[in-house]
């Protein structure tokens, strides 16, 4: 019996230890994106800035995996959402998310499924490409909605302006992730 009460208890510190855990990399992962937000840098004539927004979804998406990379998303959208100036430009809010850059925002949470299915299944780099053009297609389909259905327009200053950064971001991202080992 009290071998049982051992395991029993053994069990529950485990699973209290892996709560802790998940909690402490949601709230790092959210920090991370948080202060990626923080660099920025304006593109004249566009509403779209340049940040590291996008290489560190990439990197939360391969590291923490589904469940954890939704969360840290989420939670990211949900404070900025509720007016902590956690965007791009010390910006928060919901008519930040209703602006021009909101859908690339949602696009980092709908990304992260598509990056931790493929991470594990396909060549690494192939799934931070799949994440990139989830993010793409969002913040297009935003913008365009912004830009009132000019999606030519909109292509150009959300998407093609940030290929070249972006594509560099992407393989930053999966030179570090090629060297370090996924926490579980």
């Amino acid at each position: 019996m009290e071998n049982v009460l051992s395991q029993i208890k053994l069990q529950s510190n485990r699973k209290i230890n892996n709560y802790l855990s998940d909690i402490f990399f949601i709230l790092f992962g959210t920090t991370v994106l948080f202060l990626s937000a923080y660099v920025y840098i304006p593109v004249p004539g566009n509403p779209v800035p340049i940040t590291l927004q996008v290489f560190s979804v990439l990197m939360i998406g391969a590291i923490f995996g589904t469940r954890k990379g939704i969360m840290t998303t989420s939670l990211y959208a949900t404070l900025g959402a509720l007016g902590l100036p956690v965007f791009s430009n010390a910006s928060g809010g919901l008519l930040y998310l209703a602006g021009p850059t909101g859908g690339y925002i949602i696009g980092f949470i709908l990304a992260i499924p598509i990056i931790g299915f493929f991470y594990t299944r396909t060549n690494k780099l192939v799934a931070l490409l799949s994440g990139l053009i989830i993010i793409y297609l969002t913040g297009w389909l935003r913008l365009t909605m912004f830009l009132n259905g000019d999606c030519i327009k909109a292509f150009c200053l959300g998407v093609a302006t940030f290929i070249p950064f972006d594509i560099a971001k992407t393989f930053l991202a999966y030179i570090i992730l090629k060297n370090i080992k996924k926490p579980t």
